[in-house]
């Protein structure tokens, strides 16, 4: 499943510079106000899950970023290489789209963000190199790999799996201790 940040924010670079005054100053105006048609409602259509007219959009906006009075201008360059970036990642990724109003809606995570900040949160701690003791990359991995398991539920059974006589629930641990 995408992951709603990182893809707002694509979309978000976008806008910024279809909107900006330099873009504006650059580009002649009927070309101008079809790019910002186009750019408009983009990050509605991903949140309900509707890639299919994104991908349209972008499509359009790089016919309009060909033409010759419009390609040689420095602000062309940069907003055509986001557009195929993100056309990429979309056609990439296309049935990983959800509908993330509807997951809203209904309570469900629609991002993976707090995840990645605990991740990069316990790297950047044990990785630093004003630490006494700092990990290699390898035993980090290995971190990760056993908490990953913790937080899916499966870490007591692959000890159970490993360790014949080793307890079988938590409760009996904990009443044990």
């Amino acid at each position: 499943m995408l992951d709603w940040y990182h893809l707002r924010r694509r979309v978000e670079e976008i806008d910024r510079i279809v909107y900006r005054r330099d873009t504006a100053r650059q580009l002649r105006p009927r070309d101008h106000d079809r790019l910002s048609d186009l750019a408009d409602h983009m990050q509605w259509r991903l949140w309900h899950g509707r890639s299919d007219g994104v991908l349209r959009r972008l499509q359009l906006m790089l016919r309009v970023l060909i033409r010759p009075a419009v390609k040689c201008r420095p602000v062309a360059t940069l907003l055509g290489k986001l557009i195929r970036e993100l056309h990429r990642y979309l056609m990439n990724n296309a049935d990983s789209l959800p509908d993330c109003g509807k997951r809203w809606r209904s309570g469900q995570r629609i991002s993976s963000a707090f995840i990645e900040s605990a991740v990069n949160q316990i790297i950047d701690k044990r990785m630093s190199k004003s630490q006494q003791m700092r990990w290699d990359p390898l035993s980090a991995h290995r971190l990760l790999q056993v908490r990953v398991r913790h937080i899916d539920g499966l870490l007591r059974s692959d000890f159970a799996r490993w360790y014949p006589g080793f307890p079988a629930n938590e409760s009996g641990a904990i009443a044990a201790a």
